[in-house]
């Protein structure tokens, strides 16, 4: 009676042990697979521009051609300006967002640009898309500003005339009339007279002597102007 006692004792260790090495087994599977949900993109640094690295159609490049740069934040030195120019390209790659998206279980959420010194930000053909969040920051702080609580009015000024994705609940986008009469055509998320404004321009021309040549662009459609010779534009 004594011995078989003994062995059932015996049994229980061994399936005790066994379902402990089960259950590391699986704490260590978990643990590498939340690893790997919660990786998000190194941020980078370039001049004022705080950006990550994305692939074209999906949230890490596949290759060494599928990259692009969404603009994330600010750099300390980005923070102090009251005007910046989106660039078209950093480090050779396009910029084509503003703004991403963090798939991190833990720290998920959108990237949000800030910046208590920001009155401008000018915008190109380049951009595809604001994500989401990217510029909420700025759009509670113009409400205040309407009630005289903040010194300045956030403005996004875009310089393009090509359509790109919106997201609601954020600040209004001043664009070409050209663009604006058209924009009930668009078939682009939030791309409507809603979420645009008509902007004041300065378009700055170079005629074949590179003479600069400064004309007022107000409220006039872009097809009035010789599209040979205009190559900047600057939005105000």
């Amino acid at each position: 009676m004594e011995d078989a006692k003994n062995k059932m004792a015996g049994i229980m260790k061994g399936t005790n042990f066994f379902r402990h090495i089960a259950l590391l087994i699986a704490f260590v599977f978990l643990t590498t697979g939340l690893t790997a949900c919660i990786q998000n993109h190194k941020i980078y640094e370039d001049g004022y521009w705080q950006y990550i690295v994305i692939g074209k159609n999906t949230f890490f490049p596949q290759n060494s051609d599928d990259r692009e740069v969404a603009i994330v934040g600010l750099t300390e030195i980005g923070k102090e300006q009251t005007s910046l120019d989106v660039p078209p390209t950093i480090d050779g790659m396009d910029v084509t967002h503003i703004g991403y998206y963090k798939r991190s279980w833990i720290s998920g959420g959108n990237y949000r640009i800030e910046s208590s010194n920001l009155e401008r930000l000018y915008l190109h053909d380049n951009i595809k898309k604001i994500c989401r969040e990217a510029l909420f920051y700025f759009y509670p702080n113009n409400l205040l500003w309407e009630d005289g609580l903040f010194p300045h009015c956030f403005k996004i000024l875009y310089c393009g005339m090509i359509p790109f994705t919106l997201i609601e609940w954020e600040p209004k986008i001043y664009v070409y009339k050209e663009l604006y009469d058209e924009s009930d055509k668009v078939d682009q998320s939030y791309w409507g007279k809603a979420y645009l404004s008509i902007s004041n321009v300065a378009v700055q021309l170079f005629f074949p002597s590179l003479t600069p040549l400064i004309i007022l662009y107000t409220l006039v459609p872009v097809s009035f102007l010789p599209a040979c010779v205009c190559v900047f534009c600057q939005c105000d």
